[in-house]
Formats: structure tokens, sequence, C-alpha cells
């Protein structure tokens, strides 16, 4: 996971974010990811250096169990806190098109 985490910094140039990557299991969530912008009035005094993307959660036996991949759900939570969404054809076809190309180049 930080190997990837490395890779998606160098790929998307994110310099002086911050980011929250938890694991979770069924008892604290049953999907397969959720992330959650950081609120811009909330004291980060942990990180005065780095500005607070937000927190991503993944279960990996929920995902494992439903023949996902965690990376492309880690990409996937990391584009919702960077503005990406799926609630529109167009929006979703953006951001389905960057999940790809970011889980490409991961793996090269």
């Amino acid at each position: 996971m930080e190997q990837v985490l490395t890779k998606l910094d160098k790929i998307l140039g994110l310099g002086d974010k911050y980011l929250e990557v938890y694991l979770v299991s069924d008892a604290f969530m049953k999907k397969n990811v959720l992330s959650f912008e950081a609120s811009k009035d909330f004291p980060h005094p942990e990180t005065k250096k780095y500005q607070p993307l937000g927190e991503i959660y993944l279960n990996p036996k929920y995902i494992q169990e439903n023949n996902e991949d965690l990376t492309y759900m880690l990409v996937h939570g990391l584009l919702h806190l960077l503005g990406y969404d799926h609630k529109n054809k167009s929006d979703r076809m953006k951001m389905e098109a960057e999940e790809q190309r970011l889980c490409r180049a991961i793996k090269s």
C-alpha cells in the first residue's frame, strides 16, 4: 500500500498534501471504499506544513470477496478527494479514464 501511495504522489504531484488511509473490517463498514474530505475549519496541528486532503477507508475483505482490486479502490477514493465524482455520465467517464490512467501508471 505504501508503494502505491508513493507512486501516486509522484504521478499526481501531491507534494504538500496529507492523506490518511485506513484499512477496516466489516464491523466498521460493509462497503469497499469511503472517502471524506478534510474539513476546512478542523485544526490539524500534527500536519502544520501539509494541506490535509482527507481520509480514505478501505475494507480489504469486502474488496476481495467482491473480486475488486484494492489499488483501484484506493485510487477511486483518492480521486474523490481530488474533486472527481460520478454523479452524471460525463463526470463518471472522466473519473473512470483517470482511474485507468493512474492504475496503468502504478503498474508500470
